[in-house]
């Protein structure tokens, strides 16, 4: 609860306020989610959100089969115009 505190008095009132949005949004459909400042993403990729998505074992163990964000940014480099866009690498054991 305390990073949740610090994370949104870090951000500008846009990023403050579609947090909000995503984080709503998540509550709203019944989605476990966890905030966690370890996640990074290359601010030249992604802009606004970035997730992981993580495996829960029965052992209690994790590890994330997924991971991606927002490109609203780097779509808009690509195609000289807004285009609301998104990326996902999803990890598969073979």
């Amino acid at each position: 609860l305390e990073f949740r505190r610090v994370l949104f008095r870090s951000l500008n009132d846009d990023a403050r306020a579609h947090l909000r949005e995503v984080l709503e949004y998540l509550e709203s459909t019944g989605i476990e989610y966890e905030l966690d400042n370890r996640v990074v993403g290359s601010e030249h990729v992604y802009d606004q959100t970035i997730f992981e998505i993580h495996q829960v074992h029965d052992d209690g163990s994790t590890h994330a089969v997924a991971h991606g964000g927002r490109m609203n940014v780097l779509s808009r480099k690509a195609f000289k115009q807004h285009v609301d866009s998104a990326g996902i690498v999803i990890t598969c054991e073979v």
